[in-house]
């Protein structure tokens, strides 16, 4: 436990040194992060919001993958809710890639992954579980309502397909040191005054 504790605080705000540290690269071809994908991990703890944008095949899905498992082992009772415009999306694409990588993790047993979640074993409320957010969403019924937490990172996929009207209600109750929105898209434009309205907000 004593080793723990001095993981989390060495590794808390540095998810870099973590997938560095913790997640195996061997037999892949490449031998670690791309730049981009450092970029995208250190900007995501400078700024807590996150727009990530670019072709597919430059690891976008891996680097949201292994930021859940750093801010899951790194941040106690945390919880990730990730959403996206459909569950079969969440399922073949996101969390296939954190299966992946879970594989790597020198943590892995301390998780257990069913379909649409990862847990922490024996902690119910210590979490990443997937939520879709659709065209047709009754946002009195938000599926990401009860998820605030002092502990928490909201992921977002294909987020130019979900609803403009749901970023003001995902970024609401964000307002803890270690509170964090990460948005992976092919295109945000359209968002962005809703995501720096609630930034700014806080």
């Amino acid at each position: 436990m004593q080793k723990y504790k001095e993981m989390i605080e060495v590794y808390k705000d540095d998810p870099v040194g973590w997938i560095e540290k913790f997640i195996s690269f061997d037999g892949l071809n490449s031998n670690g992060l791309t730049w981009e994908q450092k970029e995208t991990a250190n900007n995501l703890v400078l700024h807590r919001f996150l727009s990530v944008t670019d072709d597919r095949g430059k690891g976008k899905t891996a680097i949201a993958a292994m930021l859940i498992l750093w801010f899951l082992s790194t941040h106690y009772m945390s919880k990730v809710p990730a959403t996206a415009p459909n569950y079969n999306l969440l399922h073949d694409v996101l969390f296939r890639e954190i299966a992946k990588w879970l594989e790597r993790c020198a943590f892995k047993d301390m998780f257990k992954l069913s379909r649409g979640k990862l847990e922490v074993v024996n902690h119910k409320d210590w979490f990443c579980i997937a939520r879709t957010v659709n065209s047709g969403v009754n946002l009195n019924d938000n599926v990401l309502l009860g998820f605030f937490a002092d502990n928490i990172m909201i992921v977002v996929d294909e987020a130019e397909n979900v609803p403009a009207q749901i970023f003001p209600h995902i970024c609401s109750g964000m307002s803890k040191e270690d509170n964090y929105v990460l948005l992976m898209a092919s295109d945000v434009s359209r968002h962005e005054h809703e995501v720096t309205y609630s930034a700014r907000a806080i």
